[in-house]
């Protein structure tokens, strides 16, 4: 990924991940990048930590393969139930001044208004082969969204909930995104318990995003 890639997902732009397989001999997962789910270039393979957790929590590698416009994840489930998959791009630092997005600490360039650390991790959940009721809870990432459920209808809710450094995140943006429109359809914040309420108003994937500044 060019670094003006980095730029735009200050600005804005995000990864994220669709499963296309999950049977019990394997699992494939689309790794993305773009915004409001419209691809928009490749990310920097390079830059990816990618791994899994199973049903038991046991921690395990991902094969990462690139094409011309995404990234393939793929493993071997070893036993049914839900997997955690994670693509985390690690902390890259920043600075702002009047010519813009610098890359490098503040010491690095003249009239910095502000400088910081950008972390982007993405995160899906895939059921494999006979699996019972989800019990959810946060396993890699320092702010991590958590869904009550994973199968969900259209006309229903989903009540994920947003943790940061394990614990639930008061007030805090959640934005939903269709995949079949296209565009954010909500951003409704976290309640007292790091819950929110979001009415599901279209048939296809849709992607949940938190951002979070400390």
């Amino acid at each position: 990924m060019k670094e003006y890639n980095l730029e735009l997902m200050i600005q804005g732009h995000e990864i994220w991940m669709e499963p296309t397989k999950e049977d019990n001999d394997s699992v494939s997962v689309d790794l993305l990048f773009g915004h409001n789910m419209r691809i928009d270039g490749i990310a920097d393979k390079s830059r990816f930590l990618t791994t899994y957790f199973s049903p038991d929590e046991k921690q395990g590698e991902i094969n990462l393969v690139s094409a011309e416009d995404r990234h393939y994840l793929n493993f071997n489930p070893t036993t049914e139930g839900y997997y955690s998959v994670y693509a985390d791009m690690g902390a890259v630092i920043y600075s702002i001044n009047e010519d813009g997005y610098n890359k490098g600490p503040k010491h690095m360039f003249k009239g910095v208004t502000y400088s910081g650390a950008f972390h982007q991790m993405a995160k899906t959940i895939v059921p494999v082969g006979n699996v019972g009721e989800f019990q959810g809870k946060p396993l890699h990432g320092i702010l991590e969204i958590v869904p009550r459920r994973v199968l969900n209808s259209v006309g229903s809710e989903v009540e994920p909930t947003v943790y940061y450094e394990d614990k639930p995140l008061t007030g805090v943006d959640v934005k939903a995104i269709s995949g079949a429109e296209g565009k954010e359809i909500a951003c409704i914040p976290t309640d007292q318990n790091g819950v929110v309420t979001i009415p599901l108003s279209a048939q296809g994937k849709w992607m949940f995003l938190a951002r979070y500044a400390d």
